[in-house]
């Protein structure tokens, strides 16, 4: 159970500060599409961190693990499809400001691939299943985020290709 409640409190960590990178470099991007993105995204680390409170909390209060409910309701989560098939109007460009942006996702990529690696880790050191299937319900959440961001990522590497073409002929 200590272990468990390790593995809580710090995902609720990677969460905050996913949240926070979010909603800090959602006032950075140049581009409209990419801020939205982001704060959206901010939004849903937010929602992952309230239910890993909540599960915190129960286990604080010494519940017994089989007292705790482990389902998640799908009906309060802003699922990640709903950004990417937003995503998947966005007009890539090919000016200055996509450097910027490009960097902010390719960073937001990474963090996602930390978390789903984090929960998958995690799952494999817990041996209840209804945790293990909670932490590995996170990690496909985070999966979608990783290739919501891998995808902005590859069209703004793509729209930007031709400036790095043109700097090396």
């Amino acid at each position: 159970m200590d272990k468990l409640k390790n593995i809580l409190k710090f995902a609720m960590t990677l969460e905050k500060q996913g949240e926070n990178f979010y909603n800090f470099y959602a006032d950075l991007v140049k581009k409209e599409e990419n801020q939205k993105l982001l704060q959206n995204l901010a939004e849903i680390e937010r929602s992952h961190y309230l239910i890993l409170k909540k599960k915190y909390d129960e286990l604080y209060f010494a519940k017994e693990l089989h007292d705790i409910a482990w389902v998640i309701d799908t009906k309060k989560i802003i699922h990640p499809t709903i950004f990417s098939n937003a995503a998947d109007h966005l007009v890539p460009s090919n000016d200055e400001d996509a450097f910027s942006d490009l960097a902010i996702m390719r960073i937001a990529y990474t963090i996602e691939d930390d978390f789903s690696n984090f929960y998958r880790t995690a799952a494999e050191k817990i041996t209840d299943k209804e945790p293990q299937d909670f932490l590995l319900t996170l990690a496909k959440w985070e999966d979608g985020h990783r290739e919501l961001f891998h995808k902005r990522y590859t069209e703004l590497l793509k729209a930007s290709w031709g400036s790095f073409e043109e700097m090396l002929l």
